[in-house]
């Protein structure tokens, strides 16, 4: 497939997304040369780049980048599937939009969640149960029941979306902003926007400390 590059929305005549997930810069460090950037891997295994705009910095998810450019969303879904389930792999032709069921039931992700929890790391290791005891316990911890349903920042049904006052970024989740400024505790972020406390983290490039907010739906 030919390598097609295509203008960042919102980021026009600086920065421009192929699509096969590169990201290159129009002027990089205002020097005016064009050059490929580095991209890193968070800690859920997705790539992201920062991008700046008017002295500010933003981090930006690959498949997003990707999806948001070259992919219609007549339907206006909300998540990025990896077809292949290979999270490094922003090829067009490997992503989808899809809604939050479809992602969290897609490939082996249920496999994988079942044997994160299986074994010496299950709780119920050791025990001896009769079939009808087992059966039980299958459908307790099957789908919504399962105490892994879910959990999965972004991805969670039940995230709520945060806004960084000082950068005017959007997070789709606490974890997802949490990554960002590599916080250990991202709950204080949570505490922030309920106004428990004044700041949480520190911007990653500048140092500076970071006000939040809920998005309001």
């Amino acid at each position: 497939m030919k390598e097609t590059w295509k203008p960042i929305k919102n980021y026009e005549g600086l920065y421009e997304v192929s699509n096969k997930g590169q990201v290159r810069s129009l002027n990089y460090k205002r020097t005016g040369e064009i050059k490929i950037l580095k991209l890193r891997v968070d800690k859920y295994g997705y790539l992201q780049v920062h991008l700046s705009k008017n002295g500010k910095h933003y981090a930006k998810s690959i498949h997003r980048l990707v999806a948001q450019t070259f992919i219609p969303n007549p339907n206006n879904y909300s998540q990025v599937n990896h077809k292949d389930e290979k999270r490094d792999n922003n090829n067009v032709e490997n992503l989808e939009w899809c809604n939050c069921k479809y992602n969290n039931n897609y490939g082996n992700r249920n496999k994988k969640i079942s044997e994160s929890i299986s074994g010496e790391k299950h709780f119920m290791y050791g025990k001896h149960h009769t079939e009808s005891t087992k059966n039980k316990l299958r459908v307790a911890f099957s789908g919504v029941n399962n105490p892994m349903y879910g959990m999965k920042g972004d991805k969670s049904p039940v995230a709520k979306k945060v806004k960084c006052v000082n950068t005017g970024e959007i997070f789709n989740s606490i974890r997802e902003a949490g990554d960002f400024c590599n916080m250990k505790h991202p709950s204080n972020i949570s505490e922030c926007c309920k106004g428990k406390r004044k700041t949480a983290g520190k911007h990653p490039v500048t140092g500076e400390k970071l006000i939040w907010e809920y998005l309001m739906p």
